[in-house]
């Protein structure tokens, strides 16, 4: 389970299937999306409409694969927007999946945990969680004080490591433990 994303099944009438508990928090603080009668619904008429065509266009008629599409929502000021995703399944009753991301969202992955459980240096750790929270390499080396080079370094390495070769691998790897902990 993705305890980052907020995932919403819908049926075919755009009724509310299931959600996973992130999902729920978001409905419920409704600043975005709410539930209305089981029909998921965007706060603002203009993403409320937006959302209807999404859910169209990835339940076309007479059995098309259909298209799935993204969208930001906006919430009242400050907030960041939130980035949905709609996309259909095919899995009676289940029609399509809404996942939708928060970038204001922090993410909570303790760099120890990597560090006895993927078998990383605690630099690497320590990288590999500024990474997986936004960071750029540029970044990291100016924050922790270390060199580019070596940030890089410290990358290749992980990645050689943990067998994968692209930085979002190595991100998607340490998400994976965002809100876990040994205790």
């Amino acid at each position: 389970m993705n305890k980052g994303v907020a995932i919403i099944h819908l049926a075919l009438d755009r009724s509310i299937v299931a959600s996973n508990d992130l999902a729920l928090k978001l409905l419920r603080e409704g600043d975005a999306l709410f539930e209305d009668d089981g029909v998921l619904r965007a706060r603002r008429p203009a993403d409320d409409s937006r959302l209807s065509q999404l859910l169209r266009a990835a339940l076309p008629a007479f059995g098309d694969l259909g298209k799935p599409g993204s969208m930001a929502l906006k919430r009242p000021s400050p907030s960041l927007p939130l980035g949905l995703l709609v996309r259909r399944l095919n899995k009676e009753p289940i029609a399509t999946m809404v996942a939708v991301a928060d970038p204001e969202r922090s993410i909570a992955v303790d760099s120890d945990l990597l560090h006895r459980v993927l078998n990383l240096t605690r630099s690497e750790a320590e990288i590999a969680t500024l990474l997986a929270a936004g960071g750029t390499p540029r970044g990291i080396a100016e924050y922790t004080g270390r060199s580019l080079e070596t940030v890089r370094w410290h990358i290749k390495r992980m990645q050689k490591k943990l067998g994968i070769r692209r930085q979002v691998d190595l991100v998607r790897c340490v998400l994976s433990f965002d809100g876990f902990s040994e205790t």
